[in-house]
């Protein structure tokens, strides 16, 4: 039988780097959301080369329009942040459980939705990038024009050892749209981030050195527990 204390401690150390790995993925989208809701798009940024190069690159697309398929590693990055986030809050809650398979994104999400819904700001991040309904119109309309539903999209993000990740990109249609609504776009989604990484870092700081349970999470278990008996 484990030893309870050092099972426990590896728990909350499991949420503790969780928590932290989220946080790196948020900042660096957040810095490149930043730069997309200024110019339109994050083409040059992503590539490192002079825009009208990349554009070259990209194809024959009409100026003032950028390719959404660059934007593909920044969602990848961000559903993974997501996906870390979702982890660390469940291994916080339940350092007595250890899954026996890796839960998959829907699955976290609605233990996520169960468990902690009263953290209303963290629900409508998660469920305005992994829910069909409610995603970003840009987002949407790339995936519909690719035959591809979220689902498949947070799938594919998960199962990347046995290929170049951006030999990936090359899967995806050419999707063209126009800066103004890339500005939209990208000024959401650094608007959710500069909300949602203030409460990430109070957490992961919630759970010290030592391994031991953050106290928030921990209290807002017993307040679900207790509005669940009531």
């Amino acid at each position: 039988m484990d030893n309870p204390t050092t099972y426990d401690s590896y728990r909350y150390v499991h949420a503790k780097s969780s928590w932290m790995s989220a946080l790196e993925a948020f900042r660096l989208v957040e810095e490149a959301a930043s730069l997309g809701a200024k110019s339109g798009n994050i083409d040059a940024y992503l590539q490192g080369l002079d825009y009208d190069e990349n554009q070259r690159r990209l194809g024959d697309i009409p100026d003032g329009t950028s390719d959404f398929r660059a934007t593909v590693p920044v969602l990848y990055l961000l559903t993974n942040g997501i996906d870390l986030m979702l982890k660390a809050f469940l291994y916080a809650g339940h350092p007595d459980r250890q899954p026996r398979t890796v839960p998959k994104t829907p699955e976290l999400v609605a233990a996520f939705a169960a468990e902690f819904s009263e953290l209303t700001s963290l629900q409508a991040f998660v469920v305005t990038y992994t829910d069909s309904g409610l995603l970003p119109g840009l987002f949407a309309e790339f995936l519909a024009a690719n035959e591809m539903d979220i689902a498949a999209f947070l799938s594919q993000r998960r199962h990347l050892s046995n290929t170049s990740f951006f030999t990936i990109l090359e899967r995806y249609r050419s999707f063209p749209y126009r800066w103004e609504d890339g500005r939209v776009f990208y000024a959401q989604l650094a608007e959710k981030l500069k909300q949602v990484i203030p409460l990430l870092q109070e957490l992961q700081t919630d759970i010290d050195s030592d391994g031991n349970p953050g106290v928030k999470v921990l209290a807002l278990k017993r307040e679900n527990a207790a509005a669940r008996r009531a």
